[in-house]
């Protein structure tokens, strides 16, 4: 991996990179997690060029095994889900799901959970990983520890009580669910489209 990443760095090479990557994916349950490169795509409207982020956390293994039981379950889960088989991967590849205790984060903000690399080919065909970020989902949550609008008391208890929890739930779904088993569909240069149901109409 550090030697493919090497040569992306150095030459360029997109092709070096996606071996980085396919390699981080075959390192299944490591103690310490890190990855980098021109990885996230979301800012772009092409969804082709990519921001530089680079990370090194340690695993908590205890916590990772509640995300264990969750990939353990998705063969369960996923034929549940209320879209049509067609919106789905032919395979679904159960990912490694890890949490994580950041040490450094470079990136223009740190997540709180990840489903990389982004790399659809490398995803469908070599798998993918799922981090949960603990430190970063406590951090983004700290706000809500202090004193809170538009709420009594006993509600700010509540809420004070719950939210790390169901946010956890949130991160953990979108990660193995949304990221995990949705395909990616295009559309041709001929105009043409990959055909599936509307699950909304059943049409």
């Amino acid at each position: 991996m550090l030697t493919n990443y090497m040569e992306s760095f150095k030459t360029g090479s997109i092709n070096a990179h996606k071996e980085s990557q396919k390699n981080w994916v075959a390192d299944k349950g490591p103690v310490v997690e890190t990855c980098m490169g021109w990885i996230e795509t979301y800012m772009d409207p092409e969804h082709i060029r990519a921001y530089y982020e680079g990370f090194v956390a340690i695993v908590d293994k205890e916590r990772s095994k509640k995300f264990g039981a969750l990939v353990t379950a998705s063969e369960q889960l996923i034929p549940k889900l209320p879209w049509p088989k067609e919106m789905e991967k032919e395979k679904f590849m159960a990912p490694d799901f890890t949490a994580l205790e950041v040490i450094c984060f470079a990136c223009k903000s740190c997540p709180a959970g990840i489903n990389i690399p982004n790399y659809d080919d490398v995803r469908q065909n070599d798998g993918f990983k799922n981090l949960f970020l603990n430190n970063s989902v406590n951090a983004k949550l700290g706000g809500a520890a202090g004193k809170m609008k538009f709420a009594t008391e006993e509600q700010a208890a509540i809420l004070k009580a719950n939210s790390s929890k169901c946010y956890e739930a949130h991160v953990a779904c979108h990660e193995l669910l949304g990221h995990g088993s949705g395909k990616l569909l295009y559309r041709n240069k001929d105009g043409s489209t990959h055909k599936f149901t509307d699950p909304l109409s059943g049409e």
